[in-house]
């Protein structure tokens, strides 16, 4: 089980780890606190399980509020179970992060001099809405090129800008996607179909090939699966022109 940082209060974040949690996710929490179960919002097929503890009488700036003070994994989650990655890991540490971003900010310097200004939302849309002007009337509006996709799952990640907004515009059309088209098309280039077989059911398979991917870094849930595989006598073939750190066998 993999935790995340210590206690904390929205003003003054911690950057030490937590000590493993010693209680099961549905035993009672401590007075003034409760445990609250959710999913990882990040794009990932993997929907990890967390386990969130909620003290709802920190102290803030505005006075009480609820606080989040522990993330970890859920241990019930039949696939993650409990074991949360890097990213997430620090995940309370950027929620409460004092340089989490807050408002519209204008660069008022070179590119990577991390020199920038607060701007008032009004400023800074009318800002944009100027240049998307500009850049129309110059060049037409298939010069402007929407890009985003789901990120971390969220409305405005998804919908905040919408296609008809783009649509009524005329800008170019895009796919918006980097990971999931590209991954359907090289499945059916290889395989026929661009489905997958549900990763629970890789344990019962008798050869494994990882092609060109680092998965016991990069996909640590799939890895404990291909290591029950083995254990049932699958063989695992890797192809791979980067040395990784591929446990002997």
């Amino acid at each position: 089980m993999t935790d995340t940082a210590a206690p904390r209060t929205p003003t003054a974040p911690s950057n030490e780890l937590a000590t493993p949690p010693t209680t099961a996710p549905n035993t009672a929490p401590a007075s003034g606190t409760r445990t609250v179960l959710g999913t990882c919002h990040h794009d990932c097929p993997d929907s990890c399980g967390w386990v969130v503890t909620v003290d709802d009488n920190a102290e803030g700036e505005t006075g009480a509020a609820p606080v989040a003070v522990k993330l970890r994994g859920n241990p019930d989650h039949p696939y993650s179970a409990g074991e949360l990655c890097p990213k997430v890991n620090r995940f309370l540490d950027r929620v409460y992060s004092p340089e989490r971003l807050l408002y519209p900010l204008r660069r008022t310097g070179p590119k990577g001099s991390g020199e920038f200004e607060r701007v008032s939302w009004d400023d800074a849309l009318a800002e944009i809405a100027e240049n998307l002007h500009r850049v129309i009337d110059e060049h037409g509006a298939e010069a402007v090129l929407p890009y985003s996709d789901a990120g971390n799952q969220s409305l405005l990640s998804l919908m905040g800008l919408s296609g008809r907004f783009f649509g009524h515009m005329g800008a170019t059309k895009l796919v918006r996607a980097i990971c999931g088209v590209t991954v359907g098309a090289g499945m059916s280039k290889t395989m026929g179909s661009p489905r997958g077989l549900d990763p629970m059911e890789h344990e019962h398979s008798k050869l494994m090939i990882l092609w060109g991917t680092n998965t016991r870094l990069t996909n640590r849930h799939l890895w404990p699966t291909i290591e029950k595989a083995r254990a049932n006598g699958a063989r695992l073939i890797v192809i791979d022109p980067i040395l990784c750190k591929w446990p002997a066998w």
